[in-house]
């Protein structure tokens, strides 16, 4: 029992790690202050750049421990969970996790100077900013898993706190895709973004872990009721 709580509570630090080190990029403006106040997120980790290689590496220590998660629910997953929505949280984990990595190792193509970089049809389309979306792709489905699996549950704190971050994630998205397009508060927005990322993997892991904690629970209980 011991071994089980402890491994619960693995799962929940875990997420937690990866909210804070996935948002690396306020340090930026300790140690790359010009391009923190100035440029996107993704900029800092541009080849050239002081301490590129410690944002690169926080988005590699991200995709470790993403894959950790994913790992943790495919163990985890009893048979009557064997699902779409159980495996769309594992696949969107498994794949925010090695595009985060992807794009991380992925330079930039654009001149660190412009100041519209990024936002150029062939910066919008460059390598790095597609496997980033696919990254946040991927973190789209494993939300969605989780709001899915959670419709099935009574209206708890849980299923809330999954819903309306979920909610304001995709807000955030389609935002930061509409100021791109008219090349307007882009930095602002991509921040909420990021932060929102990190959230939504806590969202993912602190309820959803749980409630599958407690359906297991119940159905012990009910086993050995029915047995007597």
């Amino acid at each position: 029992m011991l071994k089980h709580y402890q491994r619960d509570s693995a799962v929940i630090i875990v997420s937690g790690l990866v909210a804070i080190i996935y948002n690396s990029w306020p340090l930026g403006y300790i140690l790359n202050n010009p391009v923190a106040h100035h440029q996107l997120a993704s900029e800092l980790e541009a080849a050239g750049q002081p301490y590129n290689w410690f944002f690169v590496c926080c988005d590699l220590i991200t995709c470790l421990l993403l894959l950790y998660l994913a790992l943790r629910y495919w163990q985890r997953r009893p048979a009557t969970y064997k699902n779409g929505a159980l495996n769309a949280v594992i696949f969107g984990l498994a794949l925010f996790g090695v595009f985060t990595a992807v794009s991380a190792l992925t330079p930039l193509s654009c001149q660190i100077n412009d100041l519209r970089c990024g936002a150029h049809a062939s910066q919008i389309l460059a390598l790095h900013n597609l496997t980033g979306g696919v990254a946040s792709f991927g973190l789209f489905i494993s939300l969605s898993g989780t709001w899915l699996f959670s419709i099935e549950r009574p209206l708890t704190p849980a299923t809330v706190f999954i819903r309306l971050v979920t909610t304001l994630w995709c807000l955030s998205g389609i935002a930061y895709l509409f100021f791109t397009v008219i090349n307007q508060y882009m930095q602002l927005v991509q921040d909420v973004f990021l932060i929102l990322s990190g959230i939504g993997v806590i969202a993912i892991c602190l309820p959803y872990y749980k409630l599958i904690t407690s359906d297991q629970t119940d159905n012990i209980q009910g086993a050995k009721i029915s047995t007597q």
